[in-house]
C-alpha cells in the first residue's frame, strides 16, 4: 500500500514532484484518510485550544492518547490533493465523547461537535471531500462501513510520537533503567532519495478478521488496484500496464523488497521436472498455507518489469526450507539451501540485477 504519515508538530513539504507525479498516475486515485487512530483524533479548529500530537500510552486504547490534526496541515494536504487530482474519503473521530464501560468496551453517544466544526471549516475552505466515513462502535468492536476503493492509501496520524514511561512499573523479573539517546552521532544515514516498498506474497485466500483484503494484489494476479504484490501460481497477469509502470518509475530508484511471511515457504520452480503448484490454504500449516511455487517464467516477467521501472530489488529467501517441526510447535534443523542456490544461479545466469538477498534467521 501507499501510506502517508501525519505529523502535527512540524510542517512536511508536500511539493515533492516524485510523490505528486506518482499519485497523478493513478488519477483519480481514491485516498482514504483513516485507520484505527482516526477515532481518537481531535481536529484543531479552535485556535484557543492546544493542538498536541499523539503520545504513546500503553493504558490507552490502541496504545496512544488522543492526537490533534492542525488546520494548517489540513490546508497543505488539500493543496496536495487538488494538484494530484486525488479523491478523498475521510474517516471521522467516532470515539470522541464515548466513555469506558465495565468489561473494557465503550459506550455512550458520539460527541459530534468537533467533527461538525471540522466539516464546516472544510466546506468553507472549498475543499472537496468525496465521502465522510463514520465507524459504528458496538460492544467494544468496530463495525466499520467501508466503501469499495481501487486503491487504499492510509494517512496515519503521526509519524512522530513522544514516549512517556514516567511512573511506569517494570514487568516481573525486570528492573528500572534509564535509556540515553545520543542525538549528536549518526549510526547510519539514509539516502536522500530512499523510497521503499514491500511486495508481499499472500494469495487471495488470505483473510484476517473476516476480511479477505488481498484480492488481485499478488505477484501472479496483480492488477493496478493496489501497490501490493503477492504470489498466486494459478494465472499470470500482464505487467505492461502503463499506469503501474509509470507510477513505479516516478519513485525511481524505488527499492522493492520481495518478501513477507510466506517467503519462507516458497519453492522456486527451477527444476522443470518438478511440479510448480500454488499456495493452498491449510489451517494446520504454519501461516495457514502450504508451500507454494514461483514459476521461472513469472520471475522472468517480473524482472522485465523491474528493469523497465528502474526498481532496485531486495529478495527474501525461503529460510524455512528443509527445517522440521519440533515439540512445542517450533522449527529446527538446518536450512536446505539447495533450491535457493539453484534460484540464485538461475537469476545470475539470466543477468538479472538483485541489490540484496535477505535471509531471516529462524531459531528453534
Amino acid at each position: 500500500m501507499l501510506r502517508f504519515g501525519w505529523d502535527g508538530r512540524r510542517v512536511q513539504n508536500l511539493s515533492n514532484k516524485i510523490l505528486l507525479n506518482a499519485v497523478k498516475e493513478f488519477s483519480p486515485l481514491k485516498l482514504r484518510i483513516g485507520g484505527s487512530l482516526q477515532d481518537k483524533v481531535i481536529y484543531g479548529v479552535d485556535p484557543q485550544q492546544p493542538c498536541t500530537p499523539f503520545v504513546k500510552k500503553k493504558s490507552e486504547m490502541f496504545g496512544f492518547s488522543q492526537g490533534c490534526l492542525p488546520m494548517h496541515r489540513w490546508d497543505e494536504l488539500n493543496g496536495f490533493f487538488k494538484k494530484a487530482g486525488a479523491v478523498i474519503i475521510f474517516g471521522l473521530n467516532a470515539l470522541n465523547g464515548r466513555v469506558h464501560l465495565p468489561g473494557g468496551s465503550l459506550g455512550g453517544p458520539w460527541n459530534s461537535t468537533n467533527a461538525a466544526s471540522f466539516i464546516h471549516y472544510t466546506v468553507n475552505k472549498g475543499y472537496t471531500i468525496h465521502g465522510w466515513e463514520l465507524g459504528l462502535w458496538e460492544m467494544g468492536g468496530a463495525l466499520l462501513r467501508l466503501l469499495g476503493f481501487c486503491f487504499w492509501a492510509f494517512l496515519w496520524l503521526s509519524s512522530f510520537v513522544a514516549v512517556d514511561a514516567v511512573g511506569a512499573s517494570p514487568p516481573a523479573g525486570a528492573s528500572k533503567g534509564t535509556a540515553v539517546v545520543d542525538g549528536t552521532t549518526a549510526i547510519a544515514v539514509t539516502d536522500d532519495d530512499f523510497v521503499c516498498a514491500t511486495l508481499d506474497w499472500w494469495p487471495p485466500e488470505k483473510c484476517d478478521y473476516g476480511t479477505c483484503s488481498w484480492g488481485l494484489a499478488s505477484v501472479l494476479n496483480l492488477s493496478c488496484r493496489m501497490l501490493r504484490f503477492g504470489w498466486d501460481g494459478r494465472r499470470v497477469q500482464n505487467l505492461s500496464n502503463k499506469i503501474l509502470l509509470n507510477a513505479v518509475k516516478e519513485f525511481s530508484p524505488l527499492k522493492l523488497r520481495i518478501g513477507g511471511s510466506l517467503q519462507d515457504k516458497v519453492i522456486y520452480g527451477v527444476d522443470p521436472q518438478q511440479p510448480c503448484t500454488p499456495f493452498v490454504k491449510k489451517k494446520s500449516e504454519m501461516f495457514g498455507f502450504s508451500q507454494g511455487c514461483l514459476p521461472m517464467h513469472r520471475w522472468d516477467e517480473l524482472n522485465g518489469f523491474f528493469k523497465k521501472a528502474g526498481a532496485v530489488i531486495i529478495f527474501g529467501l525461503n529460510a524455512l526450507n528443509g527445517r522440521v517441526h519440533l515439540p512445542g510447535g517450533s522449527l529446527g534443523g538446518p536450512w536446505n539451501s539447495t533450491n535457493a542456490a539453484s534460484f540464485i544461479h538461475y537469476t545470475v545466469n539470466k543477468g538479472y540485477t538483485i541489490h540484496g538477498w535477505e535471509l531471516e534467521l529462524q531459531d528453534a
